[in-house]
């Protein structure tokens, strides 16, 4: 999917909403997203350590997430996440 494209769905989407769409699984999905954050932080210059404590906090808020939801389960009027803002 172009970057242009993403950006059109997601006017109505959320990410999760188009990753179903695209036949990816939650679990696919997070794994997709924890890679590209990843090497996001590798590029800033960050420590190992310091990319360490980021992928914790991420699947600790993806854990918290994920016990009140559906995946996908969003109105899709907001950009990201995996489902409404709270």
């Amino acid at each position: 999917m172009s970057v242009e494209d993403l950006k059109k769905a997601l006017e109505n989407k959320t990410m999760s909403q188009i990753a179903k769409e695209k036949g990816m699984t939650e679990s696919d999905f997070q794994a997709k997203m924890a890679e590209a954050a990843k090497a996001r932080w590798e590029a800033r210059g960050l420590s190992s350590e310091e990319i360490a404590k980021r992928t914790a906090e991420r699947e600790k808020r993806h854990a918290a997430n994920s016990a009140d939801h559906e995946w996908g389960s969003g109105d899709g009027n907001h950009q990201g996440g995996y489902g409404r803002n709270r």
